[in-house]
């Protein structure tokens, strides 16, 4: 809680973090985004994580506040009707042109073919293509040490 009051601009003072985040939230309309949901509960005591559901559920409850929250699990607030949408796989094409454009050095390469069966391993899964290609920039490294990875 204190991360997300921080990127609100919001100072955490007292027992209650959720107070002031909800008071804020209150005062606006909002988009509040919670990207990758499941690290919440990955990152949290088990004491935190039973405070976690009750909180997401109180600031979508918030009118004027539209909450996206997106993850890899179904574990999501009881209390929340949730529009859930499932992403679905990439062809051969489109995962090639997601993964070429982040990480543009391995279409220079003899090993076009090889990351092909790559993208077929990630089941051209968006996501997983695309924390691939980043990774692989990001490290600098070439297509071959990509395959071996």
């Amino acid at each position: 809680m204190t991360h997300f009051a921080g990127a609100l601009g919001i100072e955490i003072t007292g027992a209650d973090p959720l107070r002031p985040i909800s008071t804020f939230l209150h005062s606006a309309r909002a988009l509040v985004v919670l990207d990758n949901a499941e690290t919440f509960e990955e990152s949290s005591a088990l004491s935190a994580l039973e405070k976690i559901p009750p909180a997401i559920a109180k600031i979508a409850d918030i009118r004027g506040v539209v909450l996206i929250l997106t993850s890899r699990s179904r574990r999501n607030a009881t209390d929340v009707l949730w529009r859930t949408m499932d992403i679905p796989p990439l062809d051969l094409s489109s995962a090639e042109r997601v993964f070429f454009q982040t990480y543009p050095r391995a279409r220079c390469s003899d090993a076009e073919e090889d990351l092909k069966d790559m993208l077929r391993e990630l089941d051209f899964h968006p996501l997983s293509i695309n924390l691939l290609a980043h990774t692989a920039r990001q490290n600098d490294w070439s297509p071959a040490t990509l395959l071996k990875r």
